[in-house]
């Protein structure tokens, strides 16, 4: 009985949804849900020994039930395909293995083999939401309107994802760039929306899926391990989170869909963990210049345009977006 116990209590508070914790909760509600957690562990064990028949049933015909709910009806029909949209945000060309070998990108090379590979693609405008814009609409910038960072996609453009839900397909988006929401009009034909704080909220850690890694990642992991800093003002979720959130919706899916998955890293600022910051011999990203622009007398359009950093502040800086692509593709390419 006390392994059972045991068993069932680890289980009840230990998920893997717990790999993007969530820090607004204080230590005292964290710990609350840990001792529901724990009560409601201890009571189905003990259920479970006192009447094992009854509960050993139950329990064989609900894991009998999602079964089969989650094998049959998967396939789409040969006629309607899904489809899956992945974006990666400022992904250069020689990054990605099919043309050179900075990163290797093995699932991009099997991909293009089978596939179709474009070589020789440029991109409308090296600005994310007009580009995605782009994407979505078939348009340049001059025809969709989208001219500044903060413009709104207007609902009248067309929209190849509303043409995909008028067919019938499920339409879904995990968007890890905070310049593409929906209040913005990147929602247009989704059925379902999720930014990069509903990615965290409904993937990751929250308070029904509480973990006992999370307390250990507030009260000593945070001191002890690496955890990207906020330089630059700005939150992305690494691509580990967002490939976790992606196979739970395609597990879910009953029908043809239309899946757009966009992953913000490895935009800058550049932080990739210490392991591929050692193999690139990359600088701390806390000392790097480029990361440090918001910072410095250099302004942003300088250093595109008219970079005067020294060489070794910009070859630290290519480091570390390698670092930051190695990290990325391990989940994407």
């Amino acid at each position: 009985i006390t392994l059972a116990c045991t068993a069932v209590l680890a289980v009840s508070v230990y998920s893997l949804w717990g790999r993007a914790p969530d820090f607004r909760f204080g230590l005292d509600t964290l710990a609350g849900l840990y001792v529901g957690n724990a009560v409601g562990a201890i009571a189905l064990t003990a259920a479970i020994v006192r009447w094992p028949r009854a509960t050993g049933g139950a329990l064989v015909a609900l894991v009998g039930a999602a079964f089969l709910w989650t094998t049959l009806g998967r396939s789409a029909p040969a006629d309607r395909p899904s489809v899956l949209f992945v974006l990666v945000d400022t992904t250069r060309r020689d990054h990605v293995s099919p043309f050179h070998d900075l990163v290797q990108t093995p699932a991009i090379e099997r991909l293009a083999s089978r596939g179709v590979l474009f070589s020789d693609a440029v991109t409308v405008i090296p600005k994310t939401p007009q580009s995605v814009a782009s994407f979505l609409t078939a348009r340049y910038p001059t025809r969709h309107g989208l001219r500044g960072l903060y413009d709104d996609l207007s609902p009248a453009q067309p929209n190849v994802v509303r043409a995909f839900q008028e067919a019938g397909r499920t339409t879904t988006a995990l968007v890890n760039n905070p310049w593409l929401s929906a209040a913005r009009g990147f929602g247009h034909g989704f059925d379902r929306f999720y930014g990069t704080d509903e990615i965290r909220e409904d993937f990751g850690t929250s308070l029904s899926l509480v973990t006992w890694g999370l307390l250990y990642d507030e009260t000593v992991g945070r001191h002890l391990g690496w955890r990207p800093p906020p330089l630059g003002g700005h939150f992305k979720a690494r691509a580990a989170d967002l490939t976790d959130a992606a196979i739970q919706i395609l597990n879910r899916q009953r029908r043809p869909f239309f899946l757009y998955v966009h992953y913000f890293q490895p935009h800058w600022p550049y932080q990739p963990p210490p392991g591929l910051q050692q193999r690139y011999d990359a600088p701390p990203p806390e000392t790097n210049a480029v990361n440090q622009v918001d910072d410095s007398d250099v302004s942003r359009g300088q250093m595109i345009f008219a970079n005067s950093l020294p060489e070794a502040e910009n070859e630290g800086a290519r480091r570390l977006y390698r670092g930051e692509m190695d990290d990325t593709m391990a989940e994407v390419g």
